[in-house]
């Protein structure tokens, strides 16, 4: 029988604010990151997972929108504060919206942007 090997991450110290808050954390990866508003709210995330990286970004506010996302391959939003869609993006297309609703443009493989 063989015995258990325990690994132990090294983490990064977290990075602060000149008040002493938490400005970025760093994953057990050391690549994988979280930032924070000097509000203490989580801004902004950076992860890696199968396939590639991932990015998230937070309004600060008590609701915490997701105001951003995207994947490795290019699919993801963005959103206005409220949460309403601005921005969607996919393999093979997406569109943009104004701050009434109506969509200004979109694209899709067969018909690109110009």
């Amino acid at each position: 029988r063989g015995q258990a090997v325990y690994v132990m991450a090294e983490l990064r110290p977290p990075r602060q604010y000149s008040n002493g808050s938490v400005f970025v954390k760093y994953g057990p990866d050391g690549i994988s990151k979280t930032a924070y508003y000097p509000s203490g709210r989580m801004a902004a995330t950076y992860e890696r997972m199968p396939g590639g990286f991932y990015a998230y970004f937070y309004a600060d506010t008590r609701q915490a929108t997701t105001l951003c996302t995207f994947d490795p391959s290019g699919y993801g939003f963005v959103s206005f504060e409220d949460g309403r869609p601005h921005l969607t993006s996919q393999r093979r297309g997406g569109s943009l919206v104004n701050e009434s609703g109506s969509i200004e443009k979109s694209w899709t493989e067969s018909k690109p942007l110009k």
